[in-house]
């Protein structure tokens, strides 16, 4: 058997061994610098100058035979009852329903960021936007067939958010996609997320007020008189029939609402509230859950 090691290693007998060296040294300190750049890219990747990989969200991706299912929700506002029935796509509700709801994360970010980021992949998942075309249809036709302005349509679309029913317990539950939400139910921040997809694609200046250790999530919404309690944005509860602009005092928990949230922003939304507590018609018909 024939080895071609031993054959080049006799071809090299008569050559001056630095200058062999002088032709491997190159590849050395090639090999040297890549090697020290990848332990600096990890190393920065640690202090959050320079990621590894990007931060992974919730998505839905569809699942199951094309099928619709209607959902058909009754609620009172301004002493009228009003009535909506809209489509939803049942691949994206199971392909929601599959998702894992967990985030893994790859870079180091400011604890709003990511929240802004995860909460963001509920809202604004792509598959959703037909589910928001069909709400809204029916949330303008009464809009426009009362008449109503900036601040009363917003209310009425609170009271449509708070007429689903109440499920879960946010400790446990975790964040549903709004598909979810309007088939299963939801607690504050499942009611919550819907509101603000609702609110953005409306042009309001919608917030999540994220209330740290309380288990508690509510909405805020620009506060246009100047009477906003965080930050400039009027609180909104989502699972509780009171005002725009009144907080709640207590929760289910037996635990009272008195720290301040983190107040994380959504969309690109112009409009404000001008209302507050005063004149506002929310809680009109509404039970308290």
């Amino acid at each position: 058997m024939h080895f071609v090691g031993i054959t080049k290693k006799n071809r090299f007998s008569d050559v001056d061994p630095l200058r062999v060296s002088a032709k491997v040294r190159p590849i050395f300190w090639v090999v040297l610098v890549l090697s020290v750049a990848a332990g600096g890219i990890v190393l920065l990747s640690f202090s959050g100058l320079v990621p590894l990989k990007e931060n992974e969200y919730p998505a839905i991706v569809p699942y199951g035979e094309k099928e619709v299912r209607n959902v058909t929700y009754q609620f009172s506002f301004h002493s009228q009852n009003h009535s909506v029935t809209f489509p939803v796509e049942m691949p994206v509700y199971l392909g929601a329903k599959r998702s894992l709801k967990e985030a893994h994360l790859f870079t180091h970010k400011p604890p709003e960021e990511i929240l802004q980021e995860y909460y963001s992949s509920f809202i604004n998942d792509r598959y959703q936007e037909s589910l928001y075309g069909e709400i809204l249809g029916d949330m303008r036709f009464i809009r426009d067939s009362c008449n109503l302005n900036d601040d009363e349509y917003l209310e009425l679309l609170v009271a449509f958010v708070r007429s689903i029913p109440f499920e879960g317990d946010f400790n446990e539950t975790g964040v549903k996609f709004p598909v979810e939400t309007v088939i299963e139910g939801g607690d504050c921040d499942d009611r919550s997320v819907l509101l603000i997809g609702l609110m953005t694609r409306e042009g309001y200046d919608a917030a999540l007020l994220y209330f740290d250790g309380k288990y508690h999530t509510a909405v805020g919404v620009r506060d246009g008189a100047g009477r906003g309690n965080y930050g400039g944005y009027t609180y909104i509860e989502t699972t509780a029939s009171l005002p725009i602009g009144v907080i709640a005092t207590g929760l289910a928990n037996g635990d009272t609402l008195d720290t301040e949230p983190r107040v994380i922003r959504f969309g690109n939304g112009t409009k404000r509230y001008y209302s507050g507590e005063i004149g506002s018609d929310v809680s009109r018909g509404m039970n308290r859950r």
